[in-house]
């Protein structure tokens, strides 16, 4: 997944600060950081890659590590697959025609998660920090395996403040019961939201970035 930093600039938009879901190891750090954004959160459910991000993040200001895996509830209890390509295709979600399209990816193990929303990962955040404004936090990352629906439902405070969403897409089925591309849209249309791009590769997943429309 690539920032969505590059097509914000084509349509002259600033973002203020992001909430990146699935950060990984942090691979979009640097763009962040070079956009001089007010604040990055960066979250991640696997303990193991989270310390990876931890150290990513170690000598910057206003960029935090998180170790969380958000979805729609707070307290439930998951089993997150752990996929062998460094984690990147990790999920709450089974395979579906992802194993057709990507052989050579297999889950390696699995572990017990609690699941929390996006808002209250947040809200805790903030009161621990604050001198962060959650009003600048403007940009909301998803890269979240096919949950992308379940995250957003989970983030109703995050998106009354966004005014950009940047997340992974599939047309459906690329994980067992995951949410589709239409779902996305309807959804983020309910919520004042308009597609403004969309890739979809070969695979039939990609990215999709959303902007939310004038009153």
């Amino acid at each position: 997944m690539a920032d969505p930093l590059h097509l914000l600039r084509d349509l002259d938009r600033v973002p203020r600060g992001v909430i990146h879901v699935g950060a990984n190891v942090g691979q979009e750090f640097h763009a962040y950081q070079a956009a001089g954004l007010a604040w990055g959160l960066y979250i991640e459910a696997l303990p193991s890659v989270y310390e990876r991000l931890r150290l990513t993040l170690e000598d910057a200001p206003n960029h935090l590590p998180i170790n969380a895996l958000c979805a729609d509830v707070d307290g439930e209890e998951t089993i997150f697959h752990v996929a062998s390509n460094d984690g990147n295709s990790s999920s709450m979600l089974e395979f579906g025609w992802h194993l057709a399209e990507h052989p050579e990816v297999e889950f390696i193990r699995a572990e017990r998660m609690t699941s929390r929303r996006l808002d209250t990962v947040i809200d805790e955040i903030c009161g621990a920090h604050p001198q962060i404004d959650p009003h600048l936090l403007d940009c909301l990352v998803l890269d979240v395996q096919g949950c992308e629906l379940r995250v957003l439902q989970g983030a109703h405070r995050c998106l009354s403040r966004a005014s950009y969403v940047y997340t992974e897409v599939n047309e459906g089925g690329l994980y067992k019961n995951d949410c589709s591309l239409d779902d996305v849209i309807a959804y983020m249309r309910l919520n004042r939201f308009r597609l403004k791009n969309l890739v979809i590769n070969r695979h039939n997943w990609g990215d999709a970035l959303f902007i939310r429309q004038g009153p």
